[in-house]
């Protein structure tokens, strides 16, 4: 399945980014994620089997692309577990409900991510806010001047966001 395809490719690019550093004698250790290539690629870029349209920006970090996820946030953190671990980290880019971190949640979340940092888990960017919030704030950007979201590496205020990017963050699965 889809695990065993990212293991496979995962495991072809890091043995791959190994060897051309011996052969130059240096230790090469990937970090694998496109970002912000996802986003910057996308005009060249046509449909994919995924669902992705012409032109939509790919996956931020080592996510499904946006709004693709459809089984739930724990089967994502295990499946991003799954690889070889040769790699110098991958990329995970979610966004989550506050409810998920207070609370009767607040624990669950909290073993959850436990887990995933147990499990081989190398970073989880976490945005908490809610579709709501941010169409409110592409209408009014006046009154959300401090909303921050996590892009893809980086931190930035949502309303200065290039439109393709905000459409990235409010296209994620939302995990609530």
């Amino acid at each position: 399945g889809v695990d065993e395809l990212h293991r496979e490719l995962s495991d072809f690019a890091c043995r791959s980014a190994f060897a051309a550093g011996e052969e130059a004698g240096l230790d090469f250790f990937l970090i694998c994620n496109l970002n912000p290539g996802g986003g910057y690629y996308r005009q060249n870029t046509k449909a994919s089997a995924d669902g992705r349209f012409n032109g939509e920006s790919m996956a931020f970090g080592n996510n499904p692309t946006a709004g693709r996820d459809r089984s739930g946030l724990t089967s994502l953190l295990n499946s991003c577990c799954k690889s070889d671990h040769l790699h110098a980290g991958y990329v995970q880019n979610v966004k989550m409900a506050q409810s998920l971190l207070t609370g009767p949640n607040r624990e669950r979340t909290k073993a959850l991510i436990n887990t995933y940092f147990a499990g081989g888990g190398c970073q989880l960017m976490v945005t908490v806010t809610d579709q709501k919030e941010l169409e409110d704030a592409q209408r009014h950007p006046e009154n959300y001047p401090d909303l921050i979201v996590r892009v893809a590496g980086w931190n930035a205020r949502f309303i200065h966001l290039a439109p393709h990017e905000q459409k990235e963050v409010m296209n994620r699965t939302f995990y609530c």
